[in-house]
């Protein structure tokens, strides 16, 4: 879970205090909180899946990203796949670890516990295009009804990126809520560096060389 605390640009003890009871009750918000779970987007096409080497990351029947902890050798390329920063290491066990979108709640029957533990109904579980649609209702509902910063984020794919699985409703830019605008696979670029560092070794050998000759 994130906690943002916003702030105007223009700090409250600049202002003129207000004079009379009125104004004062009358007196703007001087800042907000903005929440989110932030949990595995189990991205509908997932680099980390891609970029395991031992087949350790599967898709499962309910279209979640699943890390087989049995099969994860802890090499860690799910962690720089992830344009999210979602994995992590373990250091106790050595593997990586995700949210599993409670895989073995789902095989029986039950929902998600971050849904059954939300008390507002912040988070919804269910078929993508139900839960597309519903989102899509949700934000225009709050455009018109004078939050026009409202807008959906992982629902349609990105410029760069593919949709989310997990997508959200934010009330504010993507950034603010440390999501990247526009996601990029890290590993698009992976194949360039290693080319790069390639041509360094031998740069490197060739000037080792030179001077022994």
């Amino acid at each position: 879970m994130k906690f943002i605390e916003r702030f105007p640009e223009k700090n409250a003890v600049d202002l003129p205090a207000p004079q009379t009871i009125d104004a004062l009750l009358k007196e703007p918000k001087a800042g907000k909180w903005l929440f989110m779970s932030d949990q595995c987007k189990h991205c509908r096409t997932s680099p980390c899946h891609e970029a395991c080497p031992t087949g350790a990351i599967v898709r499962n029947e309910f279209g979640g990203v699943y890390y087989q902890t049995d099969i994860c050798m802890g090499c860690g390329m799910c962690v720089a796949a992830c344009p999210f920063g979602v994995p992590e290491i373990s250091p106790k066990t050595g593997h990586s670890m995700k949210c599993a979108e409670c895989y073995d709640r789902l095989k029986d029957g039950l929902r998600p516990a971050c849904q059954e533990a939300c008390t507002t109904g912040a988070i919804q579980f269910g078929p993508r295009e139900l839960m597309v649609r519903e989102a899509r209702d949700r934000v225009n509902y709050l455009i018109t009804h004078g939050h026009p910063e409202a807008q959906l984020y992982g629902v349609d794919p990105f410029e760069n990126y593919d949709s989310l699985n997990s997508f959200y409703l934010l009330m504010d830019k993507p950034e603010v809520y440390g999501l990247p605008s526009d996601p990029v696979t890290p590993t698009k670029y992976m194949a360039g560096d290693y080319l790069r560092g390639a041509a360094t070794l031998i740069l490197c050998a060739a000037a080792v060389a030179a001077c022994l000759v």
